[in-house]
């Protein structure tokens, strides 16, 4: 499409989002990062974000409903430092320790889908 991206490494706090506690818990640390991007549109650099699908807003979720390409949607999580860079990071990696977390964290949130 030749529209100019930057991706943002988003710091925040797992316990800041509608998480059951016993889950983040089963993580090493209550941090993470997330990815998002910024992109210029029609003369303007604007944030994309839509990382919860809308199945899971009613569990209060931070989701995009709708967006117009006119202004930036809201990060789906409270952005604790913001890194912009350039060029894509490289390739995610789940450290195994994370496992039990990430495997009951998809539990929660195919639980919360189907509520």
């Amino acid at each position: 499409l030749g529209i100019p991206v930057k991706y943002l490494l988003a710091r925040f706090n797992w316990n800041d989002l509608p998480i059951a506690k016993e889950i983040i818990a089963k993580k090493d640390s209550p941090f993470g990062w997330h990815l998002a991007l910024k992109v210029f549109l029609d003369g303007k650099w604007q944030v994309v974000d839509a990382t919860w699908d809308k199945k899971l807003a009613k569990a209060g979720f931070q989701v995009v409903r709708a967006w117009n390409a006119r202004k930036s949607t809201q990060f789906a999580f409270k952005p604790l430092e913001i890194i912009e860079l350039h060029e894509a990071p490289a390739e995610e990696v789940k450290r195994p320790e994370n496992r039990e977390f990430y495997e009951a964290l998809n539990r929660f949130l195919a639980e919360k889908r189907s509520e």
